[in-house]
């Protein structure tokens, strides 16, 4: 379990730093694109690349809230003696 805590803190905490520094990446060029009096590149680059970012963000933040929290608070719950709503707590209902 620490292992997986480890791998998936460094996974999460990797793609945030990335997607920032796409994010920054992506806001220079817009200003230089801006200043430039030869723009290479048309305005619509640079707000294609904000949508790619933003769709790519949705992808990461879907599974780490729907999969990875709740798997995380059931599997940690335990230890801190707080009920951990998983599927052997409410055999006794049934």
């Amino acid at each position: 379990m620490n292992l997986f805590d480890i791998i998936m803190v460094g996974s999460f905490s990797a793609a945030t730093t990335l997607a920032v520094g796409t994010y920054q990446h992506i806001v220079t060029a817009k200003r230089m694109n801006a200043l430039s009096a030869d723009a290479t590149s048309s305005q619509a680059t640079p707000n294609f690349q904000y949508k790619l970012l933003l769709a790519v963000c949705s992808q990461t933040f879907v599974p780490l809230v729907f999969f990875y929290i709740p798997y995380m608070g059931v599997n940690h719950f335990a230890f801190f003696d707080m009920p951990s709503f998983s599927v052997d707590s409410y055999e006794a209902i049934f």
